[in-house]
């Protein structure tokens, strides 16, 4: 299959472990509809003072295999040289700069997410375009290992408001749904004519959410 460059704006992101190894999401808008982005096997990164490498090299080897360190052409805030530690695994490098820092060397940057790491080292905002080959799914497209970087884009995007309502005791009893070209109320009670919008009646708070999702999923917004 050909490969295609498109353009798109980032919607959701997220990174998790997957067999071992990690794996980035990215949901996006374009103009062929929704996509997303898998972007698998990228390492979580941290960094620390150089002059403290070798001692972590000693306490990691009691963490894992997996855990690699490089001297870097980075420097901390205070001027001295860093390396970044480099992990197979998110939760890896979770506990090997908790295992840093209980040994009393400083760590940098721990708590920056992977995806947003991958993002920012990007320049990524927002707009995007990736180039890869698409594989149709239901509802969307999917791209494994994209190229991707920042782009200047400008989407249309589908929006839909929620006003949720509930009694004084914080049961709920309706959920007005507007936008993507509709204005309706879903109810619990019993069938009654209402002439100014459309309502939908219900018998539960079970069947309002169940009916409230497959509303949801038929009108598909990119913002609710």
């Amino acid at each position: 299959m050909t490969e295609k460059t498109t353009l798109g704006f980032l919607l959701t992101r997220g990174s998790a472990d997957r067999f071992n190894s990690t794996e980035i999401r990215l949901w996006a808008s374009t103009d062929r509809g929704p996509v997303l982005l898998r972007l698998r096997h990228q390492k979580p990164v941290f960094f620390i003072n150089s002059d403290t490498a070798a001692q972590a090299i000693q306490l990691l080897k009691g963490v894992s295999s997996q855990i690699e360190i490089k001297p870097l052409n980075l420097e901390t805030f205070s001027g001295t040289p860093a390396s970044g530690v480099y992990c197979e695994t998110i939760q890896l490098s979770y506990r090997a700069s908790d295992a840093l820092r209980d040994a009393g060397l400083e760590v940098f940057e721990a708590d920056i997410r992977l995806h947003e790491r991958f993002l920012m080292e990007r320049f990524i905002r927002g707009a995007i375009s990736f180039t890869g080959t698409a594989e149709a799914r239901p509802g969307y497209l999917e791209y494994i290992d994209p190229r991707i970087k920042s782009a200047e884009y400008l989407p249309s995007l589908k929006s839909l408001s929620l006003d949720i309502e509930c009694d004084t005791d914080n049961t709920l009893f309706s959920v007005g749904i507007a936008g993507c070209g509709v204005e309706e109320v879903i109810m619990i009670g019993p069938d009654q004519a209402f002439d100014e919008f459309s309502i939908c009646w219900v018998a539960d708070e079970r069947a309002l959410l169940k009916h409230l999702i497959s509303r949801i999923q038929a009108l598909d917004p990119d913002v609710i």
